[in-house]
């Protein structure tokens, strides 16, 4: 790096932080972090400028890690107050429960010595996490000094009042400035970012419990105490009550959720005497005295607008519902999927209906109802379009849905473009959906090799583009040659086979794309991934070969389907992880047990109608450990 280019990195890195303390960031966490450290190398040997993104305020404090004393679990999430029932029964022998409010904002582990906080600590990945002490001292309610002089950390949760999170939004609408997505967003950035007045943001601490110590607590509820007498606030919502009341409990914290200062989307539930907590024990994942119960879906009244067709990849041109933006869950919503025609149709909607939004958990949010009552008489009916609203070429109707058939169609082939570069297919870093779009419109790209012809000075010709994105993207594309060939297939986006499709058809090698249909008919391949196969090959094996040369993918020998086999309940990692381990083993994951299935994994808390189905009709049992063993 020379003193240009540094300079040059200083002046993007401190467009990335502002982009990312105001709510909307620009890059990932991780690329930030390694690109301060290439400022931080650099200035090792070099003397470092005044206003280096190292030394003014503004900057994000994510490059430096801190181990917890004590890991901090995630909790295990319950859905419904039966599901609740259930686990309250389990624990036969557990008779008081402390119920709480769980708040959505940014866990934070603070550690104190000699009686002195000497560490701020984000949770991370449970064993470690962001270095944020410079932004928790300038947090009023979080005391800098306590009483007790022995080692302890102090856990819970960084929030900002709902009404604050408004008002602040309203201040940027009227100076012109894009709003804050949710409160948890912002209070999870701005904690991360230094700014000597950080709290003007109105961040708060709720502390919800007590990490490493040495004070020998016998309960949940004096934890809780210890910390009201040592300065820290007190969350009164949360409450002690015996088994019988744990659910009417839950059932008040989610009725009167709007009452409560802070965003919150569920109730936690903790076994209140320590060595209860203690016997009970911990999954890899989980502690097995605590719990999350989720909130019921928030339902929210909003205005249809307009209609507006949109076209996939596919080809498949999908209508869009325009909202009247509202808010759910802290989120501004304003557009829903209206999937086809017939769904249109079913929920005899118009243009200007009153409807309702719903979001459940992670869930995108979605139409749950039209309020024909409401109509004045104003509202229109969605007219059904017969041409591609990109190319104007007539569309092929194919049941419920309307498809655009045109090859050179820009909409189709922007979403190509965009799924090839996407995280499961080539994971080309900074190809988003934006940039294959300018880069589209602009004449720069038109199909997948374009991609490896781009330089950095075709790049620097577009608005938005410095020398650094320029260099980064090129350099991301070039990375992405020699990608294992499965992914590869599955970039290319052939009707019918999906990321297993393509790992059977890796399977057959370099050649992959000359495999007869005889053998394929007897692969794991259904009927529709082997004919969108033949269709695309027979279209596009020019291109393939063309593409092979440029990309040179990595073989590895992946056999998948050889075993089938069926996870339930709750493993240490995440199910993804899991399928894609087994598939690497050349199994395959279903989701339901038949008489095919091999073995099933059994996690915590398993659904019965598997196990039961599994047990009916003699297939192994196994945990995920076992399974990991003998696998």
């Amino acid at each position: 790096m020379n003193q240009m280019e540094y300079e040059q990195l200083n002046k993007q890195l401190k467009e990335y932080s502002k982009a990312y303390y105001d709510g909307s960031p620009i890059v990932t966490d991780l690329e930030y972090d390694n690109l301060v450290k290439k400022i931080k190398e650099y200035e090792t040997d070099h003397m470092a400028s005044q206003d280096s993104i190292t030394k003014v305020v503004g900057s994000t404090s994510g490059n430096n890690k801190i181990v917890h004393l004590e890991k901090m679990y995630s909790m295990e999430d319950l859905f419904s107050l039966d599901e609740v029932k259930g686990w309250l029964e389990r624990r036969a022998n557990v008779t008081s429960y402390y119920v709480m409010p769980k708040y959505d904002g940014c866990s934070l582990n603070i550690t104190y010595e000699n009686g002195k906080l000497v560490s701020a600590v984000t949770r991370g990945d449970g064993y470690q996490g962001e270095d944020v002490t410079y932004n928790v001292k300038s947090i009023r309610d979080i005391p800098m000094y306590i009483s007790n002089k022995s080692k302890i950390e102090i856990r819970g949760e960084v929030v900002i009042p709902k009404s604050k999170f408004e008002e602040l939004n309203l201040k940027r609408i009227e100076q012109d400035l894009p709003t804050f997505s949710n409160p948890r967003n912002l209070a999870s950035g701005s904690i991360r970012v230094k700014n000597e007045n950080i709290d003007d943001r109105w961040l708060t601490f709720v502390p919800w419990g007590i990490g490493y110590n040495t004070l020998n607590f016998k309960s949940y509820d004096d934890q809780l105490i210890w910390l009201k007498e040592n300065g820290f606030s007190h969350d009164s919502y949360g409450q002690l009550v015996n088994v019988s009341e744990v659910l009417s409990r839950c059932s008040y914290l989610e009725e009167h959720r709007d009452d409560l200062k802070y965003q919150l989307d569920g109730a936690v539930i903790k076994v209140n005497s320590t060595i209860a907590y203690s016997e009970l024990g911990y999954t890899e994942k989980y502690p097995k005295g605590i719990v999350a119960f989720k909130f019921k879906a928030v339902e929210v009244i909003t205005e249809l607008l307009d209609v507006k067709w949109q076209v996939g990849k596919s080809g498949v041109v999908t209508p869009v519902g325009i909202l009247r933006p509202i808010e759910i869950s802290g989120s501004i919503v304003s557009n829903v999927t209206l999937h086809n025609m017939n769904y249109i149709k079913a929920m005899e909607l118009k243009i200007g209906d009153t409807i309702s939004m719903i979001k459940s958990g992670d869930v995108i949010p979605k139409l749950s109802n039209v309020f024909k009552g409401r109509r004045t008489g104003k509202e229109q009916p969605i007219k059904e379009i017969t041409k591609c609203p990109s190319c104007n070429s007539e569309l092929f109707i194919d049941g419920a849905y309307r498809v655009c058939i045109n090859e050179d169609c820009p909409s189709k082939n922007i979403g190509k473009l965009i799924h090839f570069g996407s995280k499961k297919a080539l994971n080309i870093n900074g190809l988003g959906d934006k940039v294959v779009e300018q880069l589209y419109n602009n004449g720069l790209i038109k199909e997948y090799k374009d991609l490896y012809k781009l330089t950095v000075e075709d790049l620097q010709t577009l608005d938005g583009f410095s020398t650094l994105k320029a260099n980064n993207l090129v350099n991301a594309i070039e990375a992405s040659k020699g990608i294992e060939l499965h992914k590869l297939i599955y970039a290319l986006n052939i009707d019918g086979v999906g990321e297993t499709g393509s790992k059977i058809l890796a399977s057959y090698g370099n050649n992959w794309y000359n495999t007869p249909s005889n053998l394929l008919a007897n692969s794991k391949l259904d009927i529709r991934a082997i004919e969108g196969f033949t269709r695309y090959i027979n279209k596009n094996k020019e291109m393939i070969i063309e593409l092979m040369k440029i990309i040179q993918p990595s073989i590895k020998k992946i056999e998948v389907g050889n075993i089938v086999c069926c996870i339930t309940g709750t493993l240490s990692i995440s199910r993804d992880a899991m399928i894609e381990k087994l598939n690497k083993l050349g199994i395959e994951v279903k989701n339901s047990v038949t008489k095919d299935t091999k073995f099933l994994i059994v996690g915590d808390d398993p659904g019965a109608s598997k196990l039961n189905k599994a047990k009916q009709l003699g297939i192994k049992i196994v945990t995920e450990s076992e399974a990991m063993e003998n696998l």
